[in-house]
């Protein structure tokens, strides 16, 4: 073959090999553009599209009572969910007829609560915090701490139960003026990232600045994991003032020490085989549970830091559960306050 028919042939063949170059292309795109359409309409590929999940209907059951429950902020936020694009909401209060039926039903006891109709969403991670109820519907738990059955006052503040208020005082060592109106009860855990960042932004020091002797604090224990460090603080407490245990928590929180003898380092002229003694006596430990009662059966505290704020003469309360600006006590508390 001569070189003019080998040139001919190669210009002859070269359209075939770009048209099949061009053809794979177009093979290899509409492959992964079909898939990445999928993908899109499907949260994976064993659960449900948008379509199909139309018929979630939420019953948002609150209590206009409560003044700390948030319930407008959480459902505007489901609502932005995009797999809660297509749901109904209803919302209702606790005074409407049938609530309390319906609560009974599906064995609610505290609000806000969040009822789905059903747990068919394509969010996996969401659907963990979706609790079957006896009534076979799907309770959203979002850790409700608000006890419609409870007493409340003329201003809509939850009244502490009887003998709890002299209960908590008889147990907690108070900072401050024992009888001020205002009585902080801060329940934190010293490996709490967030009670670290309440304490060291001084919110403290603000709101004893600002209300002087109207407020006093008294300092309970989150002791889940780990009693060591509290039975230390009130060991040192059993040799020091009150004020110098409270001194010792500041400085653990700045410098983030939280075993007995990290604790016992901030102490001068501190006893050290008294303290050692008394640490492993567990001389404390019934004080710390005591706390743990409290907080698991009448505030029900379920992270750190959370903060109750009674009026001691009214016995109302008002709950703060994270670590808030120094502005957000303060409103709770001049609410709190009797003019």
């Amino acid at each position: 073959m001569s070189e003019n028919q080998n040139n001919d042939s190669k210009n002859l063949n070269t359209p075939y090999i770009i048209i099949i170059i061009l053809l794979i292309i177009i093979a290899a795109l509409a492959f992964f553009v079909g898939k990445w359409f999928n993908q899109s309409n499907n949260w994976n590929s064993n659960t449900p599209v948008a379509a199909e999940v139309k018929d979630i209907k939420i019953t948002v059951i609150w209590d206009k009572r409560c003044n700390d429950c948030q319930t407008e902020a959480v459902t505007e936020n489901l609502k932005t969910l995009p797999f809660l694009t297509w749901a109904t909401f209803e919302v209702k209060d606790f005074s409407d007829s049938w609530v309390e039926d319906l609560m009974k039903k599906n064995s609610i006891t505290k609000l806000p609560a969040f009822l789905f109709n059903t747990d068919n969403v394509p969010d996996a991670d969401f659907k963990k915090y979706l609790e079957v109820t006896p009534a076979f519907m799907y309770n959203l738990n979002m850790w409700a701490t608000f006890d419609p059955y409870a007493k409340m006052s003329e201003r809509w503040f939850t009244i502490v139960p009887d003998g709890i208020l002299a209960e908590i005082k008889k147990n907690s060592r108070i900072l401050w003026k024992e009888d001020a109106e205002i009585l902080w009860v801060e329940y934190s855990d010293m490996n709490c990232t967030y009670c670290k960042k309440m304490h060291n932004e001084w919110t403290h020091a603000a709101l004893f600045d600002k209300y002087k002797d109207k407020l006093s604090l008294a300092y309970q224990y989150f002791a889940i994991f780990n009693k060591e460090a509290p039975l230390a603080l009130e060991c040192i407490a059993d040799q020091k003032w009150t004020e110098e245990m409270y001194q010792v928590i500041t400085k653990w929180y700045k410098e983030e020490k939280a075993t007995p003898n990290d604790l016992a380092w901030f102490v001068e002229k501190l006893d050290k085989k008294a303290f050692d003694e008394c640490v492993a006596s567990k001389k404390y430990e019934s004080k710390i549970d005591f706390a743990m009662k409290v907080w698991a059966e009448t505030f029900w505290v379920t992270w750190t830091p959370w903060n109750i704020l009674i009026n001691q003469k009214t016995w109302e309360y008002a709950k703060l559960p994270w670590a808030y600006p120094v502005s957000e006590f303060e409103k709770v508390i001049d609410k709190l306050l009797t003019k």
